[in-house]
């Protein structure tokens, strides 16, 4: 249980820290001071998902690549931490991870997880994009970005088993952008 939870943090704070990287040098200081930590959040995926998709042309997602995804994702978080003075600010922030943590505990993976997304998975873990291979199997010809997510935040020591965290802390960076929205 406490991997999963440092696993938990660790995907929290390297997707934070990424989103915090794109609001600091792609996106004009107006703009970027509007954003709030759901927002940042939801950046930082589309960011990783963006690095996911450019690697894989050229070389496979493998450990390599995934653990300096992660190193620079943390560095990112650890020197962009100054501009997180928000997140002390709001109270249901701590409401949203408590009320959707115990559910973490207990979540299940999909029941076609091992048929339709594993294989997709293990072959952008071991493969660079090869051209055709929907022809080997249908499937393989109509992936999701999902898949490409959990391959670039895949920590090869857990393997597939913390597959599921990954979409519950972009429920969770949803929902605090949705209560910011609401709370304007």
């Amino acid at each position: 249980m406490i991997i999963f939870l440092l696993f938990f943090c660790s995907i929290f704070f390297v997707t934070l820290g990424y989103g915090l990287l794109v609001k600091k040098i792609i996106l004009n200081e107006v703009l970027s001071n509007s954003l709030d930590i759901g927002e940042t959040g939801i950046i930082g995926f589309y960011f990783l998902l963006v690095v996911s998709l450019f690697f894989h042309f050229f070389i496979s997602l493998n450990q390599y690549l995934v653990l300096s995804v992660y190193i620079f994702g943390f560095i990112a978080f650890f020197f962009n931490i100054k501009n997180l003075n928000f997140l002390i600010k709001k109270r249901y922030y701590l409401l949203i991870i408590f009320l959707i943590l115990p559910g973490l505990i207990s979540i299940k993976g999909h029941p076609d997880f091992e048929w339709y997304y594993l294989p997709y998975i293990n072959y952008l873990r071991d493969y660079k994009i090869v051209f055709g291979l929907a022809n080997l199997n249908d499937y393989l010809g109509f992936g999701q970005t999902w898949i490409d997510l959990l391959a670039i935040l895949r920590i090869p020591s857990l393997g597939m088993k913390g597959s599921n965290i990954i979409p519950v802390v972009f429920s969770i960076f949803f929902l605090f952008a949705l209560f910011e929205l609401i709370s304007k």
